[in-house]
């Protein structure tokens, strides 16, 4: 699997295509999955689980890049293994060696549940070694969606999904990041890569298919940075993305509130416009 390695303002971001996921990489990923997740991915498609397997590989990939300067230990699962040569590119070929990999049906679904039963069995649920990420939503406390969190890890982790491709932002708690939040959304062919700069009127948040062609530049700007701010916020779409208030090109509010959140963009692989929120 392809990784692309980046770093945004304070946060490092890792993205890849959970299409090029190999039968190895499902199988690492497995062992990095808390109880929680266990049970979430039991529920979801093939294509929706390997994107959210390649996600929770993502998360600690970026923990490996973080471990010497955050002080946390290796974890055990030789993620620059996992990678072939780290979070450099790696030919698709290489990761898929079967023409079968690439199947999504029954085949997977059921060695899915055999591995996870596996796993169930032989690791008890929890690696010592792993950090396991948690999600827990803290209105209503379920643990099938909320903020994502490493508990007893001074890192703060991100996520966002756009189509099959996959986007983790992780910042160290001790650069004093106190919130970090990331969205992405795939480029519209009329909003070409070297259209989408620094937005100069952030006034109307609104999400992407309300504005016609000639905004789209400007609303995928508008709503990844929303949605990056919410995520940093931790409630989600509970808050009325019409409360976020922007200043400026790179700083937001939400309505009634004193913190403020500084926004930064990129495009990555010329396909996608994220943004990343901090705090």
């Amino acid at each position: 699997m392809k990784v692309i390695e980046l770093r945004i303002d304070e946060a490092l971001v890792l993205s890849a295509d959970s299409e090029e996921l190999s039968g190895r990489e499902r199988r690492l990923a497995l062992e990095v999955l808390s109880a929680g997740d266990r049970e979430r991915l039991r529920a979801m498609s093939d294509a929706r689980a390997d994107s959210f397997l390649a996600g929770r590989l993502l998360v600690h990939a970026g923990l490996a890049s973080l471990a010497p300067r955050v002080g946390l230990p290796p974890s055990g699962l030789g993620m620059a293994s996992a990678f072939r040569d780290g979070l450099h590119p790696i030919p698709k070929g290489e990761t898929h060696p079967d023409s079968g990999e690439c199947e999504r049906g029954r085949a997977w679904a059921q060695e899915r549940e055999r591995q996870m039963r596996s796993h169930d069995c032989d690791l008890g649920l929890e690696l010592p070694s792993v950090a396991a990420l948690e999600v827990v939503c803290a209105h209503c406390g379920s643990s099938t969606h909320g903020k994502p969190s490493i508990p007893g890890r001074p890192v703060i982790v991100s996520i966002a999904y756009a189509g099959t491709a996959v986007f983790v932002a992780l910042a160290s708690a001790v650069d004093e990041v106190s919130a970090l939040g990331i969205d992405a959304e795939e480029l519209r062919q009329e909003a070409a890569p070297g259209s989408v700069r620094a937005s100069h009127s952030l006034k109307s948040p609104l999400p992407p298919a309300s504005l016609g062609a000639d905004d789209s530049a400007l609303d995928l700007e508008r709503w990844t940075a929303i949605e990056a701010v919410l995520k940093a916020d931790g409630r989600g779409l509970r808050v009325d993305p019409g409360q976020v208030r922007f200043e400026g090109e790179e700083l937001a509010r939400i309505a009634g509130e004193d913190a403020s959140y500084r926004i930064h963009r990129a495009v990555v692989d010329q396909r996608y416009l994220v943004a990343v929120a901090t705090r």
